[in-house]
């Protein structure tokens, strides 16, 4: 070549055709110019020694983009088109990878099935082997490599400035740029061949990347048509021309003939590389390497078989396989052991015989389960990863029916950390070991995904709450050791009951797979773990499971599926049913859908963010302060109704004698906190008694009241342990809404009876409502005010009688003188009042005491300010006025009762400001504070006046006004009516009296006759004169006298200066002792044995009758 060279350059003067080198290798060795390298070429070259010769002494170079990059001058375009057409290829090749690879997948990028079938395994070996002996460009590299570098540069430029390729470093480009695509092409090929899992898609995925290989000999033949330009044309031609002479083996160095065993090694060796790697991929499938999960979190649905959902939970891959496929074990405690991996009671496997994916669990705790057998749910399916199918395609084998049904709820994910590459490891929040999360403290789930939970929750009591369940908070349970560790359930913390203690049952709230349960400790059959605390959380952490366990549920919550907003860590806001009361074939405990409980739990902790206080409420050190109006542990209670701030309460005292006597006004007072959630009432008289809410008997009770200074220790439930009223059970924050009260009839008493009477509502004043105080008073901190003349609650009485009396047709109160009673007062003119009613008195000069007539709640009583142990001897009325105003109470003061009245029950015609108009009875001897009903006594009270309006004149009697004043009138009596209020009409206006002969010598024959009433009166009764007897005798009369208590018959000898009847001073005989009207109705009558004489006798023959038969017909 060098002499060529130079003879070029010597004959030509250094003009040369363009490409004369190469055309003089083809002469030189091929013997004919351009025409030359053919077949039947005879010529001789000067090299032919070196060489060899004829046409089986030359090769041609490869048909491919990559000769015109090696035989192109660098400066020309064939050559940079020859580089692009090779960053084509490779660009197409990386989108390949790219597209193979999955990233996302840090335990298997490349996609690798978790295992494949025999057939498809046999033909990836062939595959293999097929794609190394088929990969045209690896192998031309190999060749290329093999003979070397055909020779130094061979040619020089022309006086155009072009000049010939084929130089040393062109062709080290073109060697590598074909090696690299042709290994890039196999690597492709081999990675789509290990991740096929069907034979067809196998060789269509290696025919694609074999296509892709191909592109360079397809750009050359392009060219070579002419199809890109002109001198690509011409530079594929010559490409296509070119012959290179072989070196003989003679001829060939060391180097040259040791690097003859380069090929086979080279082509050996790859294969070797793409088996042996293909090896180790079907090594690891058969140890389940290439599955997308290692854990399995499951949770089944409990629609059809209510044991599944129990089965929930991690499932762990076993070492174990079946059918090819990997084996994975339930992991929750109390159904699995370790022996290098999870022996348990439940698997999901595959079962060859059904073609499906299965779930099966023993028939007893411990034993292995059988996939085909014992199987519970299955899918179909050939995969050899079970996390390939989807939850729809599970089926559940009914417990009752034994039809395979589609699940109703069924989910599954993989619990893998190294998985969760979207949140980080374990949320970043644990350490991934053995691809489980180990959660920092204070984060929980499987990856860590949930905070702390709510440490306390209690029943939400705007509902009701769990019947026949003492607890109403519940707190998390944890184990006895120096961290104080969460006992978890199915990963979830369990809650115990506030009410329990170390020495009997407790009530347990934890998770179940699915739902939350409440059950108690005691219904854990012969399990003496579950005594104690301790005991409890010790089985529950490490031995319990929700199918094996024999215990029997209470109550369970609504499902908390997985991935769902009710997903979380504890059970609030969900709603709750009751358990089925009868066992299924394979379950002990089931839900009851048919029977939902209006119960729903909260956390009783707020926070500003995630649990805040609702109504206004305000988040203080994790407790709500409520707005007034607003309860509950978050303030959830009160936009449904409107708190009374004040309640009017009447008891009833027939089962309880004290008990009518604290009726009255019940206020919330500000500085009261809350008892049990709810508002406490105080009364507002003295304060001695309560109404509030006691949440171990799930009732509002009324009993002795107890302060804020009181609330700590066990004092903080005396009006549970001291009731007296209770309601029925009931979660209301309205005390309005109780009902179905039970009154205790002594303390010892064990059970409440009902009440005959008991009555409560709303007190409130609203000063801009139709409630006002009746439009009588003022609306003052939410109290009325009344306008004088005003009485009740709400200004809904008028204005009592000032003054009342003993109506005279009947007796006074026994054992006591007085016949008219006042309103006390203070000095100061302030009336007194007890019960928002006015206090009567009347002075007893003889006992140095008052008698006073007070309202105590339900009824008045009749007492002696002698008999209160707080008034002392001889006290003035403003004393009297000071201890009933402010110390005075119906039930609690010492004192004696003479007299009680009927009830006067609220919102009946006998609600009156005043004691008139009403029975009375003597009270118990052995309870002075209850009414004996068999002793009534005739006593009654009037008013002493009328006013026409509350207190009128009866039988057609007219109040006359003392002057300009008509509230306090007289009544002007009609003839044959008598009494302050005309209320009684005599029944006779004539008698016909007859004395017999031997009465006081015959002296009171003589005064017999016909008597008639007389226009005057006496002691509010009539006077019957004899009529038509002027004798000397005198004026003889039938009057009452009071002192004597009887009516009198006396003979007026002299007339009497103020014009009085003498009628207690003169008498000559008299009645037995009445207050009657009516003297024909008196029975006995007594006669002085003579007029001076003290001494009595029965007045035998005597007789008095009636003569105005008519009047008498009519008044009857």
């Amino acid at each position: 070549i060098r002499k060529l060279q130079r003879a070029s350059h010597e004959g030509g003067g250094g003009k040369v055709e363009k490409r004369a080198s190469l055309r003089a290798v083809l002469t030189l060795f091929g013997g004919g110019g351009g025409d030359g390298l053919d077949a039947g070429a005879q010529s001789q070259s000067p090299g032919a020694n070196y060489w060899g010769t004829g046409a089986s002494e030359y090769q041609r170079l490869s048909d491919d983009i990559y000769s015109i990059m090696f035989c192109a001058s660098h400066r020309s375009h064939a050559f940079f088109v020859s580089i692009g057409v090779f960053a084509f290829q490779i660009l197409i090749l990386i989108l390949v990878l790219v597209d193979i690879r999955d990233p996302s997948n840090g335990a298997n990028p490349l996609n690798i099935p978790a295992g494949v079938s025999g057939a498809v395994r046999a033909a990836q070996f062939l595959a293999v082997l097929v794609a190394v002996g088929t990969q045209d460009d690896v192998i031309t590299s190999i060749n290329s490599i093999h003979e070397g570098y055909p020779g130094r540069r061979m040619s020089v430029a022309t006086e155009s400035g072009y000049g010939a390729g084929g130089l040393y470093w062109q062709w080290i480009l073109a060697v590598s740029c074909r090696g690299a695509e042709g290994a890039l092409c196999l690597v492709a090929t081999f990675i789509l061949i290990i991740q096929s899992s069907g034979v067809i898609d196998l060789f269509l995925d290696f025919l694609a990347v074999t296509f892709v290989s191909t592109l360079d000999n397809i750009a050359f033949n392009l060219a070579l048509e002419g199809y890109f330009s002109r001198q690509m044309k011409m530079e594929a031609e010559e490409v296509d021309r070119v012959r290179i002479p072989k070196i003989r083996s003679a001829n060939r160095s060391a180097f040259a003939r040791h690097r003859i065993h380069c090929r086979p090694t080279m082509f050996l060796f790859i294969s070797c590389v793409l088996v042996a790697a293909w090896s180790v991929v079907v090594s690891n499938q058969n140890r389940g390497h290439y599955v997308s999960c290692d854990n399995i979190l499951c949770q089944f649905g409990d629609s059809f078989a209510p044991e599944l959902a129990f089965f929930s939970g991690v499932y762990v891959m076993s070492e174990a396989q079946i059918a090819g496929r990997a084996v994975y074990m339930e992991s929750n405690p109390g159904a699995s052991k370790w022996n290098g991996s999870y022996q348990g009671s439940a698997m999901l496997a595959y079962c060859e015989d059904e073609g499906a994916w299965t779930f099966s669990y023993s028939r007893e705790k411990g034993t292995d389960p059988d996939p085909c057998l014992s199987w519970h749910a299955k899918a179909e399916s050939q995969s050899y990863d079970l996390m390939e199918l989807s939850p729809s395609d599970w089926y559940v084998l009914g417990s009752e029916s034994k039809d395979e049904v589609p699940f109703v709820h069924f989910s599954y994910e993989c619990a893998d950390c190294e998985c969760d590459a979207e949140r980080g490891l374990c949320s970043k929040a644990g350490a991934c070991t053995n691809n489980r999360c180990v959660c920092d403290k204070g984060r929980y789930g499987t990856r860590c995904e949930y905070e702390k939970p709510c440490t306390t929750i209690e029943v939400d009591t705007s509902a009701e709450g769990f019947r026949g369940v003492q607890s109403k908070k519940y707190s998390v349970l944890n184990r006895e050791d120096e961290d104080e560790t969460k006992v978890l359930v199915y990963g979830r913390p369990v809650f115990i009951g506030a009410s329990s203690n170390g020495g009997g049952p407790v009530d347990l709230i934890f998770f179940t797979g699915r739902r939350w349960l409440l059950t108690k400790s005691s219904s854990f059959k012969n399990n003496n773990r579950m005594q104690t605390v301790e005991g409890v959380a010790d089985f529950l952490s490490n031995d319990f499971h929700g199918h094996w366990s024999d215990f029997n549920a209470s109550y369970f919550s609504a499902p908390m599926d997985m991935n769902t907003p009710s997903d979380s860590m504890s059970p609030i806001r969900l709603q709750w049913y009751r358990a089925k009361t009868f066992h299924t074939r394979t379950s002990k405990n089931a839900v009851d859908d048919s029977r939902p409980v209006p119960t729903m739990l909260l956390c009783s902790r707020c926070d500003p963010d995630t649990n805040p206080c609702s109504n206004g409420g305000q988040c203080i050190n994790g407790t709500c302060v409520c707005s007034y109006g607003s309860f509950g542990a978050l303030c959830q209670v009160g936009s449904d109704f409107v708190l009374p701030r004040s309640l009017a309460i009447q008891f009833g005292d027939e089962v309880r004698s004290s008990l009518g006597a604290f009726s009255g006004v019940y206020d919330i007072t500000d500085d009261t906190q809350l008892i049990d959630g709810r508002a406490v009432y105080y009364e507002r008289r003295l304060g001695k008694s309560m109404i509030a809410y006691c949440e171990s008997a799930q009732a509002w009770v009324f009993g002795p009241a107890w302060y804020p200074e009181q609330r700590e220790g066990a004092t903080k439930t005396l009006h549970c342990d001291n009731w007296i009223v209770m309601s029925t059970k009931t979660e209301s924050y309205d005390i309005t809404e109780a009902s179905g009260w039970v009154v205790l009839r002594r303390d010892n008493a064990n059970q409440g009876v009902p009440p005959m009477h008991i009555s409560m509502s709303c007190n409130d004043c609203d000063a801009k409502g139709d409630r006002a105080c009746n439009g009588s008073g003022r609306c003052i901190s939410n109290q009325c005010v009344c306008e004088p003349g005003r009485y009740g609650l709400n200004c809904e009485l008028h204005e009592p009688c000032q003054q009342v009396e003993v109506d005279a047709s009947k007796p006074i109160f026994p054992g006591f003188l007085s016949r008219s009673y006042s309103i006390l007062s203070f000095d100061n003119g302030t009336e007194v009042k007890v019960h928002e009613r006015p206090v009567y008195v009347a002075r007893d000069a003889k006992k140095m005491s008052f008698d006073i007539i007070a309202f105590i709640g339900r009824r008045w009583v009749v007492t002696s300010s002698a008999s209160h142990a707080l008034v002392g001897n001889d006290p003035t009325s403003n004393e009297v006025a000071t201890y009933m105003s402010r110390s005075f109470h119906g039930s609690l003061s010492n004192y004696t009762i003479d007299f009680i009245s009927e009830p006067a029950d609220v919102n009946t015609l006998i609600d009156t400001p005043s004691p008139v108009d009403l029975v009375w009875f003597r009270p118990k001897s052995f309870d002075n504070r209850q009414v004996d009903l068999n002793q009534p006594i005739q006593t009654g009270l009037i008013c002493s006046y009328c006013n026409g309006v509350d207190y009128v004149c009866f039988n057609g009697g007219k109040c006359v006004c003392e002057g300009n004043d008509c509230s306090r009138g007289h009544c002007s009596c009609p003839y044959a009516t008598f009494g302050t209020l005309c209320q009684v009409h005599s029944l006779c206006d004539k008698l016909f009296v007859q004395f017999g002969p031997e009465l006081l010598g015959g002296m009171l024959a003589s005064v017999g006759g016909t008597y008639r009433m007389s226009s005057s009166t006496h002691n509010e009764r009539p006077v019957y004169v004899l009529q038509g007897v002027t004798n000397a005798t005198g004026r003889a009369f039938l009057a009452y006298c009071r002192d004597e208590k009887s009516w009198t018959f006396s003979v007026e000898y002299e007339e009497s200066d103020t014009g009085d009847w003498m009628a207690c001073s003169q008498w000559i005989a008299k009645s037995s002792p009445s207050y009657t009207f009516d003297v024909t109705s008196l029975g006995s009558w007594v006669v002085r044995q003579n007029i001076t004489s003290d001494a009595l006798a029965p007045l035998s023959s005597f007789s008095l009758s009636c003569m105005d038969e008519n009047l008498r017909n009519l008044l009857v």
